[in-house]
């Protein structure tokens, strides 16, 4: 009996000792495991510091008919360029993302004298200014500022490097014949000599919002702001004089207008924002995927008319440094009057389109890219 007491002590010993240094090594391999994982996260998350890259993408369509047949079309040459710079920093819970880019483009169609038209040309700026709210929160306070303009001037009528904008009597000017007889002697004199239709600021978007972003991780975050302030510019009294073609109590992009001569320069939008960013790469790095989405609700007028923006850039890596790349961008914007084709007919009205309509607008674009970063 005694050896039967002391055969079971010892297997109660031995088996104790065991469920312990089984439980000690399961815990050991534990920590180890989540010191890896910390690890491999604190590697995967942005350093500290400045990280800058630039880019630059050109594309080029050209088609040269000689004695062509009948049917075949026109001649044409198309140049556009596209260019993005950002600057990031960080230092631990703050971070300050940056981002410029301008995309332009012109194009030729026909043989001769026939000028170059402005196809495309936006300029993009935006600033985020970031504070972690805990050390290990995915939350942050976050201040949001952005512009939007275009860098060169537009001219009606093909004068130079024209935009696609419709006119209506007086070719040079754009303005209707109403409001044209109702100008002041100098500015109808200026207007008929003056065939500007846009330029830097006139019109631009430039937006303030404070607010909360969310960081999932690297590749995504999500900025939500409930008192957004929208500015929009039109700093040229001609440019501002124009009444929009839909709504005679605006003008032409989105200020308040009463007369040819009492008309406002800016318009104060306050309302909801919401952007949300994603990034990846597939392919071992070679296939790269950006995009972002924006969401306006002007608390101020027709809240109900959501404004959209939505980027996106896909590429591909050739070599180092260089790719493919492949932009799209969508807009609707309620206080924008955009050309719009009504008999689905390309012959009739200005290249095809017949009237004003507040729409859908796309742009799409494909470039060779060479990017850098340092």
């Amino acid at each position: 009996m005694k050896n039967k007491s002391k055969m079971k002590k010892v297997a109660f010993t031995l088996t104790l000792v065991s469920t312990l240094f089984i439980t000690y090594a399961q815990t050991k391999d534990a920590i180890k495991q989540q010191s890896n994982d910390a690890n491999k996260i604190a590697a995967e998350a942005a350093p500290d510091g400045w990280t800058k890259t630039a880019s630059l993408g050109l594309n080029l369509d050209q088609l040269m008919l000689i004695n062509p047949r009948l049917g075949d079309g026109l001649n044409r040459l198309g140049l556009g360029a596209n260019g993005t710079i950002t600057a990031k920093y960080k230092n631990g819970r703050l971070f300050w993302d940056n981002i410029l880019s301008e995309n332009f483009g012109i194009a030729k169609i026909g043989r001769g004298s026939v000028p170059f038209q402005k196809a495309i040309d936006e300029l993009k700026g935006s600033t985020s200014l970031g504070y972690q709210t805990s050390a290990n929160s995915k939350w942050y306070y976050t201040l949001e500022a952005g512009l939007r303009t275009q860098l060169t001037p537009s001219y009606a009528g093909g004068a130079g490097m024209g935009s696609l904008l419709r006119y209506d009597s007086y070719l040079s000017s754009g303005i209707a014949d109403s409001t044209f007889e109702a100008l002041p002697d100098s500015m109808q004199s200026l207007n008929r000599n003056n065939a500007l239709q846009s330029k830097f600021m006139a019109p631009g978007n430039i937006y303030f919002a404070p607010g909360a972003t969310y960081k999932h991780n690297d590749h995504f975050k999500l900025f939500i702001s409930p008192a957004a302030v929208n500015l929009i510019v039109v700093n040229d009294d001609i440019i501002a004089a124009r009444q929009s073609p839909i709504d005679p109590t605006r003008g032409l992009y989105g200020t308040e207008w009463r007369s040819a001569t009492d008309f406002d320069k800016t318009a104060l939008q306050l309302g909801a924002l919401a952007i949300a960013r994603y990034n990846n790469k597939w392919l071992n790095d070679k296939l790269n995927f950006l995009t972002d989405l924006s969401l306006y609700s002007n608390y101020l007028r027709n809240p109900q008319n959501i404004d959209v923006e939505w980027n996106t850039d896909l590429g591909y890596t050739l070599l180092k440094g260089l790719s493919l790349n492949l932009k799209t961008s969508l807009y609707y914007d309620d206080d924008q009057i955009l050309l719009t084709d009504k008999d689905k007919i390309t012959t009739t009205g200005l290249n095809g389109y017949e009237y004003y309509s507040k729409n859908i607008r796309f742009v799409e674009g494909f470039f060779v890219r060479y990017g850098i970063t340092f």
